[in-house]
């Protein structure tokens, strides 16, 4: 996460065992190039999805409502 503010830099380290297997939507452009998602104070969030895995295996698809800015957790079947 950045801001305008000087010097300010989030990062998120992933707890152990927990990976991201895909971004939604689909990159428009070159696969492998880092994404970015901008956001603006009193904006509203884009709309974006996370796919995670945990180490068994367990799928979950997080999503933020662009109207609500409320996060929405789906489960996603086994392949």
């Amino acid at each position: 996460m950045r801001s305008t503010e000087p010097g300010f830099e989030r990062r998120l380290q992933m707890p152990t065992g927990v990976r991201i297997v895909n971004v939604l939507p689909p990159a428009i452009g070159e696969p492998g190039q880092p994404r970015r998602f901008v956001s603006y104070p009193g904006g509203t969030v884009p709309r974006f999805g996370v796919e995670l895995v945990n180490s068994r295996g367990a799928r979950r698809i997080l999503r933020i409502d662009p109207i609500t800015s409320v996060a929405q957790v789906e489960r996603v079947a086994a392949q």
